[in-house]
């Protein structure tokens, strides 16, 4: 029992100095590192002394670190079992991306060729062209307005046309039928 305790220990210990000392000589850093965290430690313990919030998160610590890292939400949600059948799940997606990847390596000679290599030269062409483009689309725009304004204008023209023309056939109407009137009283 006491030997799993002193392991325990000794595993959190080497946990501890790997944060601390990470890849740095541990036994010429030691001297440095005792010095500075007695000093946080007296600086820790005045800051926090008569604040009892502070002291009980201090004393969950562990357990904050435990909730916070992202591996603790999958092993609470998804056991063994589950994720392996997300995975199966996702075997026609997996295979689908890896038949797409297989296309994409057979067409990796089409994106080496040097036409797909010599479009940075040819930015400045199709800069001029894109120019050139929206132009002509202005061009068209007003070449399209001047054509409707052309066509209300025929359009009016037209129906003023068809009504004079309506009026006059009234009035020739009118007159023929008062010369046929003045034909048949004679």
């Amino acid at each position: 029992m006491s030997d799993m305790w002193l392991g325990s220990i000794e595993n959190r210990i080497d946990v501890l100095e790997n944060r601390v000392f990470g890849k740095a000589d541990k036994d010429a850093e030691y001297p440095k590192c005792v010095n500075t965290l007695t000093a946080v430690n007296k600086r820790l313990t005045a800051a926090t002394k008569g604040r009892e919030k502070v002291n009980q998160c201090m004393k969950r610590l562990y357990d904050i670190e435990k909730y916070i890292d992202p591996e603790y939400g999958n092993t609470l949600l998804l056991p063994q079992t589950a994720k392996l059948e997300v995975i199966l799940d996702g075997e026609d997606r997996i295979r689908d991306m890896v038949s797409q990847l297989d296309k994409l390596e057979i067409l990796k000679h089409v994106l080496n060729s040097e036409h797909i290599k010599a479009t940075p030269a040819l930015a400045e062409k199709l800069q001029n062209l894109n120019q050139i483009h929206l132009q002509q689309q202005d061009q068209g725009e007003s070449i399209t307005e001047e054509t409707k304004q052309l066509i209300d204008t025929y359009n009016s023209l037209t129906t003023t046309i068809s009504k004079q023309f309506i009026q006059w056939n009234t009035i020739l109407q009118t007159h023929e039928a008062e010369l046929s009137d003045k034909k048949k009283s004679k």
